[in-house]
């Protein structure tokens, strides 16, 4: 699904983009010029995916997998591409979309108080600060 069928259908949507010219790969081969651009519903599941550029016939198999709903968006973030190669702009992608969950005030607040607890198992002499 792109923007226009989704609109057409009455889908609210966000779109995640990456660009080419941000990957290694692509600059090591000076293959600059291109983007993958993903659609995900109000339900944060991917809707459509849409490549331009070098290889993507090849890079679009991975979408696949993640929209038939055999492979989450989360599997695919946390992925390990081979670097460098083109394959990471998959990643990057489903990774953009979950840094600001990752990575939000209440996580980290959540972290820092969770990695200041001290139980009861730990000993006064091996658990000051």
């Amino acid at each position: 699904m792109n923007e226009k069928s989704a609109a057409a259908a009455g889908i609210k949507y966000n779109v995640w983009t990456e660009e080419f010219k941000d990957n290694d790969r692509s600059l090591a081969e000076g293959e600059t010029i291109g983007k993958i651009k993903m659609l995900l519903d109000e339900k944060e599941k991917p809707i459509g995916v849409q490549i331009l550029g070098p290889h993507a016939g090849d890079l679009i198999s991975e979408w696949v997998a993640v929209l038939n709903g055999k492979v989450k968006l989360s599997t695919l973030a946390a992925a390990i591409h081979p670097y460098p190669t083109i394959g990471e702009i998959n990643k990057k992608v489903a990774g953009t979309y979950f840094s600001p969950k990752i990575f939000s005030e209440k996580v980290q607040k959540g972290l820092k108080f969770f990695f200041h607890l001290k139980g009861r198992a730990c000993a006064e002499e091996t658990c000051s600060e």
